[in-house]
């Protein structure tokens, strides 16, 4: 890693802060440095230029969250010029975007913005992945799709996932049919029709976050 780099993470670092975010981040074993974004941010403009693929790597291979972060920011800003590229390193690297905030702020600006006018295959490979990553990843990625009124896939893909255990897809998954419902109601109210007795509390939660709280109860009710 460019040992400039390192110094500017070190002296960035803020204790206080990184103990807040470990609590918040609750179940996150990464080690936090208590960088705010911005900063982060900042480094990125710094560095793009000269910073390699394989030092991005390097970056994502740490435990250190910040570090992670920003490779992450790194390879949205780098998607821009090579999109080809920074979407195959993406692929090749899945494991090390094991966390929600790195898998959100990457995957529907890259994997998702590729995929537009490609087949989505690995959409659905992703979603019947055993790994909880690999399944968030594939509903994030639809956010791309959502805001071009595109919604066959998202539809598709929470079917797949309605039942999952784990909290972090259902989350996910209430949050993509929110954003479908902000621009058709209608179809997240058919979803919800043929769907809700399957759906967990929580992703129903998330999904009807822009209802009325008469709309709200009616569902929760069913």
């Amino acid at each position: 890693m460019i040992i400039k780099l390192e110094k500017d993470f070190q002296k960035l670092k803020n204790k206080k802060r990184a103990e807040t975010y470990a609590s918040f981040f609750k179940n996150n074993s990464n080690v936090f440095y208590g960088i705010y974004a911005k900063d982060l941010k900042s480094l990125v403009k710094k560095y793009i230029s000269i910073l390699t693929f394989k030092e991005i790597k390097e970056l994502l291979e740490t435990k250190v969250q910040e570090k992670k972060q920003l490779a992450c920011y790194t390879l949205v800003e780098k998607y821009k010029e090579d999109n080809e590229k920074v979407f195959n390193f993406y692929i090749k690297n899945l494991k090390y975007f094991d966390d929600w905030g790195l898998i959100d702020t990457t995957c529907s600006h890259i994997l998702g913005d590729y995929l537009l006018n490609q087949k989505r295959d690995i959409l659905y490979k992703l979603a019947n992945s055993e790994k909880w990553n690999e399944q968030r990843i594939s509903v994030v990625s639809c956010y791309a799709f959502i805001k071009k009124n595109d919604f066959k896939d998202i539809l598709k893909i929470s079917k797949i996932l309605i039942e999952n255990e784990n909290d972090l897809i259902q989350k996910a998954v209430g949050w993509m049919l929110r954003e479908m419902g902000k621009r058709d109601k209608n179809l997240l109210i058919d979803f919800l029709n043929k769907n809700v007795k399957k759906m967990k509390r929580i992703t129903l939660r998330y999904c009807l976050e822009k209802f009325s709280k008469k709309e709200r109860d009616y569902w929760y009710a069913k």
